[in-house]
């Protein structure tokens, strides 16, 4: 971190480790286009390779840890546990004497982020212009409210009885200004005046507490139109050693061309904007070539939305010869032909997510998803056929949602499971705010008082149609999908810990082809794996499919685990060739003097016809030297840094 800095942009915990924060990335880089220095404090990543393996817990994406953060008992007993840490962080922050901090807020760090900046208020006073901003806020626009709208963080109003509310006046109280939806160019113009000394009145898309209960009057603006004008982000106020995924976070687009009744994201960025494919190639470019970065995670609503850009975008990479691999959320379009699909893949398109939601093709003209099934199903195995890995989401208890509906759902997914690879998310419908099923319920049969409920949570879960859909019924049916991917053989998306991490090793290394990508996959995975990931290789090793086997030999070697040596000399007694080559490979590249006897006599029987040309001379020229320890160095040079393929 810089000595001094204008703004300091700060990440909470906590915040998934595998990747840097987009948001805070863009607005640095914008911020500072415009001449304003700028830090970066990633108070979250940093929190979490110092917590213990039970506190990492809480850095988990699930949505049961997600509300746990909504809770008091959770945030009181953080800021206590971790009180002189929190604190030396906060000084650390100060220290820069920036003349604005401002908090990226979430739905797992919104409440500590405000109490963090009561911690900054009550020790430094108006020294310094406190804002936040991020998805946690909204606003109810009410006429009947005071002033015509209301603050809300994350479905938590200041005018309901919540668990929260009490808390939330004094909350927002501490901040100057809380920014909502995207925020680069209120930051800039706030940032102006905090600069020039001027007030924040009438500051747009902006929302300030003038006292208790009353809001200074809000004025909405059009984000920015032309993405070209906000530059992407470089990195550089961040370590990226410290993440848990070798991989970047890249946007192809803002806002999203769909309409889904239970869906918030059109509400929160406004009008769908395409990046151009030529700025979007020159962000990847830079990360490959200055950061060396291969992998991307595309954190669109839709990467295909705008079909003509992703083309161009696919054809500049080709022609530029990079040699990466992308990803990301994507909508079911006919466009998505084998043809195009195929040039995805060859320009590093490695996976997709579809938002498939249901099988019944009611429910999903409900949501408005506005494509047939039948498109899905056409999509999936031209993905398949392209070599793209596929995964798609699930919504349970959609309101209106029938038993026949049900059943159509878990029979499209056994329909459709050799051309699916996970579902990624599963989950039991949830009531949001500003979705249509919300503000128009009596189209979706919803009772009232449901509606009702949300005036004091952020989703309801507990509620109840007129066609007897319930909690209890939504529950009944997710039993049985679970079931039924146990049944086809697909992970299960509600999996915890170990059990997940074991499957999501699993599927990687059936998926990765590329050697160079196999370590970097599964110690991405070991972040937070209780179960060493040495131990989950090991387990690997008895898999009956071929590939897992010799995947979980090769990254063992990689990773040059010592602990490994006795199922790597048992798997020399596998069956399948590339699997004892793998694990002789691995033995090579380890060269414990432990494996010299069943190294050799394993070696010099004579079975690796194969292998490739290059291993079976050096296995040859094993065979025919007597004192194998005299050799074993040359034998680790020479077979460790082997990387050939099968």
């Amino acid at each position: 971190m810089s000595e001094q800095a204008d703004v300091v942009l700060v990440l909470a915990p906590p915040f998934i480790p595998d990747e840097p924060h987009l948001g805070t990335a863009l607005l640095a880089s914008f911020l500072k286009a415009n001449d304003f220095s700028v830090a970066i404090h990633d108070m979250s990543i940093q929190m979490f390779h110092a917590a213990t393996p039970e506190q990492r817990r809480l850095w988990d994406r699930s949505a049961a840890v997600a509300l746990q953060w909504q809770q008091r008992e959770t945030i009181d007993t953080f800021l206590y546990e971790h009180r002189e840490s929190l604190q030396a962080h906060l000084d650390q922050i100060m220290s820069l004497k920036p003349k604005v901090v401002g908090f990226s807020c979430h739905m797992t760090n919104s409440v500590l982020s405000m109490e963090l900046a009561k911690i900054i208020r009550e020790k430094y006073g108006h020294k310094v212009t406190l804002v936040a901003g991020g998805p946690a806020f909204f606003v109810n626009e009410a006429e009947q409210l005071p002033g015509g709208y209301e603050l809300c963080m994350y479905g938590h109003p200041t005018h309901g009885k919540s668990a929260l509310r009490q808390h939330m006046e004094r909350w927002f109280a501490n901040f100057d200004a809380i920014i909502l939806d995207e925020g680069e160019a209120p930051l800039l113009e706030l940032c102006k005046r905090v600069d020039d000394g001027d007030a924040l009145d009438g500051l747009a898309n902006s929302v300030r507490i003038q006292a208790p209960g009353q809001y200074a009057e809000f004025v909405r603006e059009s984000p920015i139109r032309d993405l070209s004008k906000i530059p992407f982000p470089t990195f550089e106020e961040l370590d990226l050693s410290l993440y848990t995924r070798q991989q970047l976070p890249v946007l192809f687009n803002r806002g999203c061309i769909k309409k889904c009744t239970c869906c918030t994201e059109r509400y929160r960025w406004g009008n769908f904007r395409a990046r151009k494919a030529e700025d979007i190639l020159a962000e990847l470019k830079h990360h490959h070539d200055v950061l060396g970065v291969t992998q991307f995670n595309a954190c669109d609503m839709l990467l295909n939305a705008n079909v003509r850009e992703l083309t161009h975008l696919c054809s500049l990479i080709i022609e530029e010869g990079m040699q990466i691999g992308w990803g990301g959320n994507v909508v079911v379009r006919k466009e998505m032909n084998l043809q195009l699909l195929k040039m995805m893949r060859q320009a590093g398109c490695a996976w997709l997510i579809f938002g498939i939601e249901s099988g019944s093709p009611r429910i999903v003209e409900l949501i408005g998803k506005k494509f047939t099934l039948e498109e899905g199903e056409r999509n999936l195995a031209n993905c398949r056929r392209a070599g793209i890995r596929t995964y798609i989401n699930i919504i349970i208890g959609f309101p209106g949602e029938t038993e026949e509906d049900f059943l159509h759902t878990m029979n499209y997914v056994r329909r459709n499971r050799d051309n699916i690879d996970w579902i990624i998310l599963m989950a039991m419908f949830e009531l949001f705010h500003h979705t249509e099923v919300v503000l128009k319920p009596e189209q979706y049969d919803l009772a009232p008082e449901t509606v009702e409920g949300l005036v004091e949570n952020f989703g309801v879960v507990d509620w109840a149609d007129k066609t007897g859909n319930t909690y209890e019924v939504c529950q009944y049916r997710f039993a049985r999908m679970q079931h039924l991917l146990a049944e086809v053989g697909l992970p299960d998306p509600t999996m915890q810990g170990d059990d997940m991490r074991r499957s999501q090793v699993k599927e990687e290394l059936k998926a990765h082809k590329s050697v160079r990508d196999l370590l970097s996959c599964a110690l991405a995975i070991d972040t937070d794996l209780d179960t060493p990931l040495g131990e989950v290789m090991e387990d690997l090793i008895a898999d009956p499919e071929e590939r897992i086997r010799a995947g979980a030999c090769r990254v063992l070697g990689m990773m040059e685990d010592r602990k490994a040596l006795t199922v790597l000399m048992e798997a020399l007694n596998d069956k399948s060739d590339w699997v004892k080559g793998e694990a002789a490979k691995a033995l090579g590249r380890i060269a414990d003097p432990a494996a010299i006897p069943f190294l050799g006599e394993v070696l010099m029987d004579g079975t690796y016809e194969n292998l490739p040309p290059t291993l079976q001379r050096n296995l040859a020229r094993l065979r025919r030297v007597r004192k194998i320890q005299d050799v074993i160095f040359e034998f680790e040079q020479k077979l460790g840094d082997e990387e050939g393929d099968q």
